[in-house]
């Protein structure tokens, strides 16, 4: 079904690196995959930030640039293009303690419902204070003749933070290595997509 909105590949990723079975990203540990794109390609993700009620962390509608504009893969630390929203789909407790948030609720979907609007958590006024992506996460992409994505959570981000198994869709087509690290508490989705124009 993705296909049809342009996205060539799916995957998902839920065990870190060096584990032997799926479960949360915890401090100090990585989720890493590797995949092929061409230029043109973008890569979107998304993943709950589980200490809420339905917050995730994600790119942009653009995603990432996967080639610059001169068709040379991009490699570097990429958390800056990772923004906090809200989902409007729970009315939004305090971070870390709310009793209807992913590691206290009961059961899924306890919480109110808030029939909102997708938004950045900027310009959310609930009075509670969040934590920032660039201590929640860390996003890496390298390539080696390939794309690796390397997702690594902080060794010292906070102990009860952690994310949750991630899916990616991405784009296989031309050489380039990803890597992606972030940190904890969330559900990753990842999109890899075409554009017609690279960004420089």
């Amino acid at each position: 079904a993705l296909s049809k909105l342009g996205f060539k590949q799916t995957g998902i990723f839920n065990t870190a690196v060096g584990a032997d079975k799926a479960g949360p990203l915890m401090p100090g540990q990585a989720f890493e995959f590797t995949f092929a794109a061409a230029p043109g390609d973008y890569l979107s993700y998304a993943e709950m930030f589980g200490q809420s009620n339905d917050l995730f962390f994600a790119t942009d509608e653009n995603g990432i640039a996967l080639f610059s504009a001169k068709g040379t893969p991009v490699a570097g630390t990429f958390s800056g293009a990772i923004q906090l929203w809200d989902a409007g789909t729970e009315v939004n407790q305090e971070p870390f303690v709310g009793p209807d948030q992913a590691a206290r609720q009961a059961a899924p979907n306890t919480g109110a419902a808030e029939n909102g609007v997708v938004q950045s958590i900027n310009t959310v006024t609930d009075g509670f204070t969040y934590p920032s992506v660039l201590s929640s996460l860390k996003f890496t992409i390298t390539n080696d003749a390939g794309m690796m994505m390397n997702m690594m959570a902080p060794a010292d981000a906070m102990s009860d933070q952690m994310m949750m198994p991630s899916m990616m869709e991405m784009t296989p087509e031309a050489t380039d290595s990803m890597m992606m690290e972030m940190t904890p508490e969330a559900t990753d989705a990842m999109m890899m997509q075409p554009t017609a124009t690279p960004a420089s």
